[in-house]
């Protein structure tokens, strides 16, 4: 092993890891501007932290809506355009024959099209996803389609099976936004329908489905249908209500997630005059929220405009104004999902989300239900031009992090901009490799880690803040003339189990913090 040491000034010891070293077109539009400030929680100044970056990994799509994979299936990724074909990529390569192509069942128009799609909590082994399009009439449809048994890159027109049909008046608000929460049930999110205010009142009809999120049993149809209704709905049995029903009170709710973690249900309801929501419903939550529209507009009044009744409205976790200044405008929140992969270790946790306008990623810390933190990471750029246009964000097998750009046709992996630490499975007596890149050229790199999680440690004589608990160190070396280096180690059987958090570190710079379980 390697005898403790003062390292730079703070405790920073060597561990037991053997370690050597060598060189190595908008979907949405707002109506008015509202104003600039915010006092309960606006979007933080124009200064992107810029320690994030959007990496292209697929390109030339056509008019992409969302990027998921399958649970149990690391080796693709699934992309729906709203065209209504299932694009797919194994193992970083895009494919040209399309997973599943439903051009010829529904209508790609205004908001309307392929909107959302969602895979079975048990997809490895049943090859079930289910999709929320526009049929050719302007009408919501939500169905199944499967795998093809003999081919995992295809899946099978003919085996759709309609769970619900739901009758749209326009061709905007139609939501879109589908997901599975731990013990198996699909929540849908739906849309008021249009036109702009609400008029006929679907968002707060207990009797319509517009304007609500609803939660099916899928694997247990009862009834007739094709879906059975949970006996923990809330209003199951309540002949004043559809039992489908789980919140209500919804603008147009584009873009929905559950953190399968926690349970906690985030949503991003695109408003309409001059604010923009993210509602939050925790995971312990038993139903019915009604988040208020067409009442009020995040936390003001709309209908009517002053004096509004707020009794029983549960308020948005977040809101932020319409801009209309210089560069950035924000029009339209794109909600997103719970940071839960291994490669950013510092952000597990947050809700990352962005507005279609802006195309700013954006990401809000909670504790206990309540706002902790909120920072501007980057901007997604323009392509020969054109803006992104955020529509929605997605994550891999792993967790990792992804942005779809709706206008340039690119999907975004979202990595560390600068130094940036990757690393293979570390496996007990194997060898594995560390691998940075970005550093100064030709200056020493740190390999530190930690078993005790994260924390804060600032070395004043290296101008740098490590964001480990307890850092020891691995193993030192220096970059190349292209600012690469990489590292070997192979843990010790002592360290069967554990979770280990592995940052490399050099004069006035970090890498990102990477998160592995001992195997």
């Amino acid at each position: 092993g390697f005898n403790s040491m003062v390292f730079l000034g703070s405790p920073f010891c060597r561990g037991p890891l053997v370690a050597e070293s060598r060189m190595s077109q908008p979907l949405f539009s707002a109506l008015l501007v509202g104003g600039l400030l915010l006092t309960a929680a606006p979007l933080p100044a124009q200064n992107p932290d810029q320690q994030l970056v959007g990496t292209p990994v697929a390109t030339g799509l056509f008019f992409p809506l969302a990027v998921v994979h399958g649970p149990g299936d690391p080796d693709h990724l699934f992309i729906a355009q709203q065209d209504g074909r299932i694009r797919v990529m194994e193992n970083g390569v895009l494919l040209p024959t399309p997973f599943l192509d439903l051009r010829a069942r529904e209508g790609a128009f205004g908001s309307s099209g392929l909107l959302g799609i969602a895979f079975h909590p048990d997809y490895a082994n049943n090859g079930y996803l289910y999709v929320n399009y526009t049929d050719l009439a302007g009408d919501s449809v939500i169905a199944r389609y499967e795998r093809n048994p003999n081919n995992p890159n295809l899946g099978v027109f003919a085996s759709e099976l309609v769970l619900l049909m739901i009758a749209q008046p326009a061709a905007i608000h139609n939501g879109g936004g589908m997901a599975f929460d731990p013990d198996g049930y699909l929540y849908i999110a739906m849309g008021d329908g249009g036109i702009q205010g609400d008029p006929t009142g679907n968002a707060q009809n207990p009797l319509a489905m517009l304007g609500k999120i609803l939660r099916l049993d899928v694997d247990h149809p009862a009834g007739g249908l094709n879906y059975g209704i949970p006996a923990s709905n809330p209003y199951v049995g309540d002949p004043n209500h559809l039992p489908e029903i789980w919140a209500s009170g919804l603008r147009n709710p584009y873009r929905m997630s559950i953190d399968l973690t926690t349970g906690d249900l985030w949503l991003g309801d695109v408003n309409e005059r001059g604010f923009e929501e993210v509602d939050l419903q925790p995971g312990t939550s038993l139903g019915g929220e009604n988040y208020g529209w067409n009442i009020v507009e995040g936390t003001e009044c709309y209908n009517p405009p002053t004096g509004c009744v707020t009794t029983g409205i549960t308020m948005p976790f977040y809101e932020y104004p319409h801009l209309y200044v210089g560069a950035v405008t924000r029009c339209a929140v794109i909600g997103g999902l719970v940071y839960r992969g291994r490669e950013m270790a510092t952000l597990q946790g947050r809700y990352f989300f962005s507005d279609q306008c802006s195309n700013e990623v954006v990401s809000l810390a909670q504790q206990n239900g309540s706002l902790s933190a909120s920072k501007i990471h980057f901007q997604l750029p323009e392509t020969g031009g054109q803006p992104c246009s955020t529509v929605s964000f997605g994550e891999d097998y792993a967790g990792e992090l992804y942005a779809v750009c709706h206008q340039t046709g690119t999907i975004y992996k979202i990595i560390p901009k600068d130094m940036r630490l990757q690393a293979t499975e570390l496996i007990v007596g194997n060898l594995s490799t560390l691998q940075v890149s970005g550093c100064t050229p030709n200056g020493v790199v740190n390999m530190a880690y930690s078993t005790a999680g994260l924390g804060s440690l600032f070395i004043p004589s290296w101008s740098v803040t490590v964001d480990l608990a307890s850092p020891k160190l691995l193993a030192s070396s220096v970059a190349n003339g292209s600012g690469a280096v990489s590292f070997s180690a192979t843990p010790p059987v002592s360290f069967l189990g554990r979770r280990l958090l592995l940052q490399a570190v050099q004069f006035g710079g970090k890498s990102n913090v990477i998160a592995r379980e001992v195997q």
